[in-house]
């Protein structure tokens, strides 16, 4: 039965490496007292096995386990590779993080982290610290490939279940009864990070602190927890469907009643410029800062900005865009980490299409496509796979 409950830990936090630890021995210990509860009547004593250490109303739940299953000390040792490596702006916010966790102050942060300020790398190390030190530390995001980012991150709608028809609810909340796997580590958590938070609904933040309060009975924002909000409102803001610019300022969390309670940090130091001297990441990461400010003219009738004519190459076709970012793509194809540090990047699909079609041409040996169909009779389905595959 601890069998069973360390793999299903390891596989819902995506550590392979988490060992047994009390809580699991313990968890173990409450399902046996429930079955020898309902065979004989008896208390698990009477047949030489130690009591459970806690009352049934305490009882950790998978989700509990897993937030109280890391290795403590590889995550401190994580913390001091590299805390060194913080800016002065990022030490200062977890600093601060730090001390209202340690004093349970609960309240709302927001970090202000334009692209390229280490907003991940400090939301990360942060994570790492708090853990280390047994708190309860959620790591949520608006969207699947941030929350991948995060360590053990996910995302904000399938933890706290929020509900979909939020503009259709007169008060939302969210789809967490008491006493489930969910709420009762909503009800232990001491402190939750949401990247990303810019780009989601006000609404999803007002539903989930109304659950909040409901589940840990106080009227503090988000019932007491330290939420730590990040994001960059230069970026996309919630999405509203055939909505105006206005709708989508509504729908902002600088609209919600909850931003009264907001105390906001900003990061400003680009990473790659502070830790490698990168002239040039620094003069990109200004101009984009200049660009999302409003602080670049525009051109009078045309709803347009001039930038600078040396922030980049123009190439005069498609073949050599991919020579320049690709170049000698045929002896690096299989170099991975290489391939991780470029990318073409397009406003239209079929532009995209078209360039992958023509990087295809110049992998080495013979291309061959796998067609797929909707429907097939029994007899020939081995001979239709349902993906399609080009080498």
């Amino acid at each position: 039965m601890s069998d069973d409950i360390l793999h299903q830990c390891r596989r819902e936090a995506r550590q392979p490496d988490m060992d047994y630890s009390d809580d699991m021995y313990n968890e173990c210990l409450f399902r046996l007292q429930e079955l020898v509860q309902q065979m004989s009547g008896q208390k698990l004593e009477e047949y030489g096995l130690p009591p459970v250490n806690r009352g049934h109303e305490d009882r950790l739940t998978v989700d509990l386990l897993r937030e109280k299953s890391y290795d403590r000390e590889a995550l401190q040792q994580f913390v001091d590779e590299n805390e060194t490596n913080l800016t002065i702006d990022q030490r200062n916010i977890d600093l601060r993080i730090t001390d209202m966790v340690h004093h349970g102050q609960g309240g709302i942060i927001f970090i202000d982290a334009p692209g390229g300020t280490g907003k991940t790398y400090l939301i990360n190390l942060s994570l790492a610290r708090l853990r280390s030190r047994g708190f309860v530390a959620l790591a949520v995001a608006s969207s699947g490939i941030a929350a991948q980012l995060l360590s053990n991150g996910k995302t904000a709608h399938s933890t706290f279940k929020i509900p979909l028809n939020l503009m259709t609810t007169d008060l939302p909340m969210c789809n967490l009864k008491r006493g489930s796997s969910k709420a009762t580590l909503l009800q232990e958590c001491t402190v939750i990070f949401w990247d990303e938070a810019t780009m989601a609904n006000k609404l999803a933040f007002e539903a989930l602190d109304c659950t909040l309060q409901d589940l840990r009975q106080s009227s503090r924002p988000f019932g007491g927890i330290l939420v730590v909000l990040s994001g960059d409102f230069r970026q996309t803001l919630p999405v509203i469907r055939g909505g105006t610019r206005a709708n989508e300022i509504d729908a902002c969390i600088k609209s919600s009643h909850l931003w009264q309670h907001v105390e906001t940090h900003s990061l400003t130091t680009n990473m790659r410029a502070y830790l490698y001297g990168d002239a040039n990441a620094a003069e990109f990461a200004s101009l984009l800062l200049r660009v999302g400010n409003g602080h670049i003219p525009v051109v009078e009738g045309r709803h347009t900005i001039f930038i600078p004519e040396d922030l980049g190459t123009v190439t005069d076709s498609p073949q050599t865009l991919i020579e320049r970012v690709y170049p000698n793509l045929q002896h690096h194809y299989q170099d991975f980490e290489w391939l991780m540090q470029r990318a073409i990047l397009a406003p239209h699909n079929v532009s995209i299409r078209d360039i992958n079609w023509e990087m295809l041409q110049l992998f080495p040996g013979e291309i061959k496509i796998y067609k797929s169909i909707d429907t097939v009779r029994d007899d020939d389905a081995v001979h239709y796979p349902s993906w399609y595959a080009s080498s």
